[in-house]
């Protein structure tokens, strides 16, 4: 029992001992105000804040979620703030059209026209609907639908971009997949209706047979048809269709064509308007019957070079007879016709009767 009583004993001094304050030591080493502990003006505040740990270190009164200072907590930390270090971005901001969210709603440049409403990269400045995703400058235009999908600044309405619009657009191309057909294109003989004015080719025609390919047709073989079948022409001014030299155009410009009279279609100095130069060798007016030279009596010499074109025995090259005749056409009589009297030479005589060469 007296140990009992000396452990109670015991124990309550220690308990007095432990509630009890230990007494103060003015020496430098033990006292808890010391300079290594203790802030410049004494307090038990920090210099800088240590931020999101939950305690105002400097004891400014401050949030310890509001690092830039803007009246608003960082959102990491159940505040409303999306960026904690600037200032300019907190929910009190207003948009400016900077690709910033600025007012912190999840929503980049609303109210601005740089917003992208729709989400599909596209902002308002480009985006011609910026309510749907599906219409912006990427998106391939469908044609004929009355939407401007590619924002081009209207619906597709010429695919064939030959200036006019498809019928299925109100226009008038009838086939806006081809631009060679639209109302101004030449309607030609193929079957399609190029023009769009209803009518599948032009009108049959008469087209002439141009057996020679000299581009005139005979008028005497012809066809119908809203095009030329090979080997024929839209015009009958061939006078015979079996020489290219015949034809109806007037090659030499001199008023005639070979079928209208032009010996030769290459000289314009040859042709019926010329006038007939005899014994030049040249038919210049084209007429056989105004021969350049005649042979009146058939000596197979033309007048131009017989110097009796009446008497078929006189010629170039006869015989010279003793008859007082030229008969060789040399300009001279035989010796025994130039002295016959022994009187000397004598004068030429003709033969009365004789012709000479045609007038003209």
């Amino acid at each position: 029992m007296r140990h009992r009583l000396l452990s109670a004993l015991l124990c309550g001094q220690l308990l007095l001992l432990a509630a009890c304050p230990p007494a103060d030591d003015d020496d430098a080493a033990t006292d808890d105000d010391d300079a290594a502990t203790d802030d410049d003006d004494g307090s038990d505040c920090a210099d800088e804040e240590i931020w999101y740990d939950g305690i105002d270190g400097d004891c400014d009164g401050a949030s310890d979620f509001d690092q830039d200072g803007d009246g608003y907590d960082s959102f990491g930390y159940g505040g409303d703030d999306c960026n904690d270090i600037d200032p300019e971005i907190s929910p009190a901001v207003a948009e400016s059209g900077n690709g910033i969210d600025d007012d912190c709603d999840g929503d980049i440049d609303e109210d601005t026209n740089l917003w992208d409403g729709d989400r599909d990269g596209f902002n308002q400045v480009v985006d011609c609907d910026d309510s749907d995703p599906g219409i912006n400058p990427y998106t391939p235009e469908v044609p004929y639908d009355g939407i401007d999908q590619d924002c081009s600044g209207g619906d597709l309405a010429d695919v064939d971009g030959d200036g006019f619009d498809a019928a299925q657009a109100g226009g008038p191309d009838c086939d806006d997949d081809d631009d060679d057909i639209h109302p101004d294109a030449a309607e030609v003989c193929d079957g399609t209706d190029n023009d769009c004015d209803g009518v599948n080719d032009p009108p049959d025609e008469p087209w002439y047979l141009d057996a020679d390919s000299d581009t005139d047709g005979d008028p005497d073989v012809s066809v119908l048809d809203c095009a030329p079948p090979d080997g024929y022409v839209g015009n009958d001014a061939d006078c015979d269709d079996s020489d290219p030299f015949m034809h109806g155009d007037d090659i030499d410009n001199d008023g005639y064509s070979p079928c209208g009279g032009d010996c030769d279609d290459f000289d314009d100095d040859l042709g019926p308007h010329m006038t007939e130069v005899i014994c030049n060798g040249i038919d210049e007016d084209c007429d056989p019957s105004t021969p350049d030279a005649a042979d009146y009596d058939a000596d197979g010499f033309s007048f131009c070079e017989d110097c009796d074109d009446g008497a078929p025995y006189v010629y170039p090259g006869a015989f010279e007879a003793c008859n007082d005749v030229d008969d060789d056409c040399d300009g001279q009589l035989s010796p025994e016709e130039q002295d016959l009297d022994g009187a000397g030479s004598r004068a030429r005589t003709g033969r009365p009767g004789r012709p000479g060469p045609p007038p003209g």
